[in-house]
């Protein structure tokens, strides 16, 4: 029976029930008494539970004669039959496990808040300004909402944190329990709860659809518009902080070295080869005035790699790796392995420079804003086995709240997935990333 092998119930209460046999006899050892009578009864429970019932009950019958009787000296009283099974405790239900969810609070994030909260002045920037993170008001403002965040968690009894946003979207992404959910969903100060997702990289092909490559017209020939002193943040996979488009210096080579001539002359390979080797440079990217950010180091990315060009990446790991593993080619780091994270900062802002397929010079190549500088925000991931790489929402979320506080002028979103709604957590953060004078392109 179920009941019988029910682990919670005590010691004492799992025996006395086996112990009933046909014969209508039920006895229980409730006394510390003889060990040999003890053993027998254990012998009728065996008996009982192991044999066939056609050798059982004669068996049983004469295995009962031999037990002691009734107020003999062996200490074994006969007891009426207990009933049915009761548990020692009362049943509970199993904890169930925890999920990745984003959590929205109604109080609006640094970007938007035009005050009215005590002892907390306005923080949203004035038209044509962007958020300083350094500024007093902004910072007490900012710790504000992430310890209501932390006292909101404490308030449904915990749970583990993973991201705090506080610039862009007010809320937070953390390991909740169903329970712990349905408690938040109550809370007057929560206007939305979101199940983390996952979504992919996304790209296309935009340079000829603008016109930038025609000779007349467009943002280039005409208005000569090629990205200077624009700081363009990309959320995507990463960088390779070693491309020839992201150098903040241009080496400086005669022209006759620059041509298919240096490479299959011999006259061509001898002037110009110890200058290929160690080519003249110039800086041509001055340090960036505004902006905030940083350059988070790790495997393949050493702090060296960000420079006046590539002037800052960071990293957002804790939502994916909640749900997958990482591919073993991965960089737990800013270092793009995917290759896609790359490509779009270099097609949004490479510098000029030389394309060449298997040693053999192709042509010249660019950003469409050759001048822009980038900032990565590496929130894509490969799992293990594929080639694309996919992103958790919460750590998308995290990464467009630092681009808006590190002070970015443009967001590239090159990240989408199957859902058609504008109202996930991800879309109010871009969406409110423009109350701080920031702009998002985002893949369609």
């Amino acid at each position: 029976r179920a009941t019988d092998r029910d682990p919670r119930r005590s010691h004492r209460q799992g025996p006395a029930r086996r112990l009933s046999t046909t014969a209508g006899l039920t006895r229980t050892c409730d006394t510390v008494g003889d060990l040999r009578a003890r053993r027998v009864m254990n012998d009728l429970s065996i008996l009982r539970t192991s044999l066939r019932p056609a050798w059982a009950a004669p068996l049983l019958a004469f295995a009962t004669l031999l037990a002691p009787g009734p107020g003999s000296a062996q200490g074994i009283a006969v007891v009426d039959d207990p009933g049915p099974l009761r548990l020692s405790e009362p049943v509970r239900a199993a904890k169930q496990p925890g999920d990745v969810y984003i959590v929205q609070l109604r109080q609006p994030g640094v970007a938007s808040y035009k005050g009215g909260t005590q002892g907390f002045p306005a923080t949203k920037p004035g038209a044509g300004q962007r958020i300083d993170a350094a500024d007093p008001d902004v910072a007490s403002y900012a710790r504000h909402l992430e310890q209501s965040h932390d006292d909101l968690l404490a308030a449904v009894g915990g749970g583990q944190k993973l991201h705090s946003f506080r610039y862009a979207f007010n809320g937070f992404a953390g390991v909740l329990t169903p329970a712990q959910v349905t408690r938040l969903a109550h809370l007057p100060e929560v206007v939305g709860i979101w199940r983390d997702t996952i979504q992919t990289v996304q790209t296309d092909n935009a340079s000829l659809f603008l016109g930038l490559l025609d000779k007349d017209g467009g943002l280039r020939a005409d208005l000569g518009l090629t990205g200077e002193d624009v700081i363009v943040g990309v959320i995507d996979s990463g960088v390779d902080p070693t491309h020839p488009a992201l150098r903040d210096y241009e080496e400086k080579l005669p022209r006759a070295c620059r041509s298919d001539w240096s490479d299959s002359s011999w006259l061509g390979l001898m002037l110009c080869g110890a200058l290929k080797r160690h080519p003249p440079t110039t800086q041509v990217y001055e340090a960036p005035a505004n902006f905030r950010g940083t350059c988070e180091a790790g495997p393949g990315f050493p702090a060296t790699s960000c420079n006046n060009k590539l002037i800052g990446a960071r990293f957002y790991i804790d939502g994916f790796r909640f749900r997958y593993a990482l591919d073993d080619g991965e960089f737990v780091s800013p270092k793009d392995a995917d290759g896609h994270g790359t490509h779009i900062a270099t097609t949004i802002a490479g510098n000029t420079t030389v394309a060449s397929l298997f040693g053999k010079r192709i042509g010249e190549i660019s950003g469409i804003a050759p001048r822009a500088r980038i900032a990565v925000y590496k929130a894509c991931w490969l799992k293990p086995g594929e080639s694309r790489a996919s992103c958790a929402t919460s750590d998308l979320a995290r990464a467009i709240d630092d681009a808006v506080a590190d002070g970015v002028d443009i967001i590239n979103y090159s990240v989408g997935s199957l859902e058609s709604d504008l109202t996930a957590p991800e879309d109010i953060a871009l969406l409110n990333a423009f109350d701080a004078g920031v702009l998002s392109v985002v893949a369609a």
